[in-house]
């Protein structure tokens, strides 16, 4: 660590387990715990909550995340028409790539699963706006 310009000294006891309580509370997620020591290391960051805060990763509420999802769903559309639930998984890597670290990736899994099904559904019951098929 010493080589990448990180003084290991300056993560202490305390600060350790502040950032684990933190990441019990859902206040982080898990992805972040090596960010905040890196941070902290680095001499950018006295505490877990500068660290948090310069890193811009405080965990996102529930209602924040569903409209994020959404917008990741929106802007993939084509695919998930083509692929439907078997765009789960590069639905879930676009999401992660946005939202690594400031949510948990279960909780976003499942909003994600949720979202998509729910969108897959209302497509089925919209007529087809190519008409009837022709025999």
């Amino acid at each position: 660590f010493e080589r990448q310009g990180l003084d290991t000294t300056l993560l202490t006891d305390e600060l350790i387990i502040d950032t684990f309580k933190k990441l019990e509370e859902g206040a982080v997620g898990k992805e972040s715990v090596a960010l905040i020591f890196e941070i902290i290391m680095k001499k950018e960051a006295a505490t877990v909550e500068q660290a948090i805060d310069t890193l811009g990763i405080a965990v996102l509420t529930t209602q924040e995340l569903e409209e994020i999802i959404s917008k990741i769903l929106e802007d993939n559309m084509n695919t998930i028409k083509q692929k439907q639930m078997n765009s789960l998984g590069l639905l879930m890597g676009r999401s992660m790539a946005v939202l690594r670290g400031k949510a948990d990736g279960q909780k976003i899994n499942e909003i994600l699963k949720k979202k998509l099904q729910e969108l897959l559904k209302l497509n089925q019951q919209t007529p087809s706006t190519t008409g009837p098929k022709k025999r």
